[in-house]
């Protein structure tokens, strides 16, 4: 193995929902001991490619568990330590590992055994990427859209500003949504791209669980947000809207089955 990247579970009930079954169905603990038994990282993945061959190794947590502290640091260096095992020369952290690790430090301060990086460069750029092979499918300019942004962290506000930078001109109207308590630092946000002439108009959403009603008038919705959040009603998308979902889990809800 080349490679490796270091993730963890979405949250039980996540999972159930993905799997049209009730949160019951899929007990955490049980969960866990069926897929760590041992109580340690595990390789779950392989993927062979031109450029090498990587696997993803998972920690014994979920999504809804992260937080800052010696729990997830010593599970994330025993994954960095096991895929260096397997042959991982370097290996990302993914989702809100790199925000819970001081953005990878105290990982790199406790093992030597491989490189490390959050990956979050090639993220933003495949995220700008993906934004413009969907414009170009659909026959779509930038500055015809209205454009929402949710989720604005470092993967988002990065992604933001970088697809602005390369558009010939700024979307008609741009969104702008992300936690409750946000919009102080959205503001700043939005004075930053006036001032460098990468968007005119901004409106500043906050949401929790729910999104707007404001956001689902967007034409192009990008969403950028880690941890345990279902925040994109499928099933409430204007017919021709494009969505680039870059959040670990799905920021988006799977749709309804047909009925049978």
């Amino acid at each position: 193995m080349d490679a490796a990247l270091i993730g963890y579970l979405p949250s039980p009930a996540h999972l159930a929902h993905l799997a049209q079954l009730p949160e019951t169905a899929l007990p955490r603990e049980e969960l866990r001991t069926l897929l760590f038994p041992d109580g340690h990282p595990r390789l779950l993945e392989t993927l062979s490619t031109p450029l090498g061959r990587s696997g993803f190794v998972c920690i014994p947590l979920f999504a809804d568990e992260l937080a800052p502290g010696e729990t997830l640091l010593r599970h994330t260096v025993h994954g960095v330590d096991l895929a260096s095992s397997l042959g991982a020369r370097t290996v990302s952290l993914a989702g809100m590992i790199p925000s819970h690790t001081n953005y990878g430090f105290d990982v790199l301060r406790a093992t030597t055994t491989a490189a490390v990086t959050t990956g979050h460069a090639t993220t933003v750029v495949s995220v700008v990427k993906t934004v413009h092979a969907a414009l170009d499918a659909t026959g779509q300019q930038l500055g015809d859209l209205t454009v929402a942004f949710v989720g604005l962290g470092s993967i988002g506000s990065s992604s933001l500003e970088l697809l602005l930078s390369q558009a010939p001109t700024p979307p008609a109207r741009l969104l702008l949504c992300d936690l409750p308590g946000s919009r102080p630092r959205l503001n700043q946000l939005a004075e930053h791209l006036r001032q460098h002439g990468l968007a005119n108009t901004i409106d500043i959403l906050e949401s929790d669980r729910e999104l707007p009603d404001t956001v689902y008038k967007a034409r192009l919705i990008v969403t950028a947000v880690s941890g345990d959040a279902t925040l994109l009603d499928i099933d409430r998308l204007h017919p021709g809207t494009t969505v680039i979902d870059d959040s670990f889990p799905t920021a988006s809800t799977p749709h309804a089955p047909s009925p049978g």
